[in-house]
């Protein structure tokens, strides 16, 4: 199995087990199977996708860990390229999917109620960037669960910082992709002239084909909002919790995220990513895991002030 996706991690405090989460991240499914992987411009250098296999992967995976105390999914279900028919019916197998793990009693376990063990955080490939939310089959497919998403979606008051009293866990879901929709007006203007241009219209389309890519930049981001709720919400947290394992989970990293949708991807820092991390190691995060970058990743941070020291030299 390729497990540049898929991270499993058993965390043990003072010798003791707390539990097994498994992490799945950037699935990029399709229906379309003109592809067997995802690869445009900018992904062409992550070969090992598991492509339209993915779902049937991912299932057979999950048998064969089970059982699992916590599934999370990081985000990017869908493939950004696909038109909006393949992204719908693309969300409808992830649905499927998340059905047959909550109905499957081995997953969890029979005394476990499954919607209060696993968690999403979305990403890029999840927005709509013509109206900057999320694709309505999104929203559908996380709102019986834990998510990034807070109001009628929340089944804890304190989301999305979810506490798991039973695993001695506090797991914040924190969102990053709400800036992903971020249009150059540049080039925008250029199609608009183009399109509205007497030139052939063959010549046309090409031309117009070559601009889309640049038309809209992800710009990963913790906004003010959004940090500010965070250490509300953690001030609020009951004592006891504490000495919990404390984890952070987000789509794009923190210390690396900014890209041009139209290029090979180039990292620099996501907005407010380091400011929320100094933030969260104070409240007791000691745990980062993340997604995009197509790979299993994850930044422990035991002293803050020596790891900064050693990532950014």
């Amino acid at each position: 199995m390729v497990n540049h996706q898929f991270l499993v991690l058993g965390i043990t405090k003072e010798a003791f087990k707390v539990a097994k989460i498994l992490f799945i991240s950037d699935i990029h499914y399709s229906v379309n199977d003109k592809n067997d992987v995802y690869t445009d411009d900018s992904t062409i250098k992550f070969p090992h996708l598991i492509g339209t296999q993915g779902l049937r992967v991912i299932r057979e995976s999950i048998k064969n860990i089970a059982p699992i105390d916590l599934v999370v999914f990081c985000g990017d279900f869908i493939k950004g390229c696909d038109s909006d028919e393949e992204k719908e019916a693309a969300i409808e197998e992830i649905k499927k999917l998340v059905k047959d793990i909550v109905e499957d009693d081995t997953v969890f376990g029979e005394k476990i109620n499954p919607k209060e063990r696993i968690i999403f955080v979305l990403g890029n490939h999840d927005m709509d960037r013509d109206s900057g939310n999320y694709h309505s089959g999104i929203t559908e497919l996380i709102a019986p669960y834990l998510s990034t998403e807070t109001g009628a979606y929340s089944t804890q008051p304190n989301a999305p910082i979810f506490v798991f009293d039973e695993l001695k866990i506090v797991l914040a879901a924190i969102p990053t992709e709400r800036n992903s929709n971020v249009k150059n007006k540049s080039i925008q203007k250029a199609i608009k002239i183009i399109s509205d241009s007497k030139a052939d219209t063959c010549d046309k389309e090409q031309i117009i084909n070559l601009l889309k890519p640049y038309n809209a930049y992800d710009i990963p981001s913790i906004d003010t909002e959004t940090s500010d709720y965070f250490m509300e919400i953690s001030n609020k947290m009951k004592k006891s919790t504490e000495d919990y394992y404390h984890i952070m989970v987000t789509h794009h990293p923190l210390l690396d995220g900014i890209e041009n949708g139209a290029v090979v991807k180039k990292y620099g820092n996501t907005v407010g990513g380091y400011d929320l991390m100094q933030k969260a190691k104070a409240k007791g995060y000691s745990l980062f895991v993340h997604g995009h970058l197509h790979e299993a990743y994850v930044m422990h941070l035991p002293d803050m002030r020596s790891c900064m020291q050693q990532y950014f030299l």
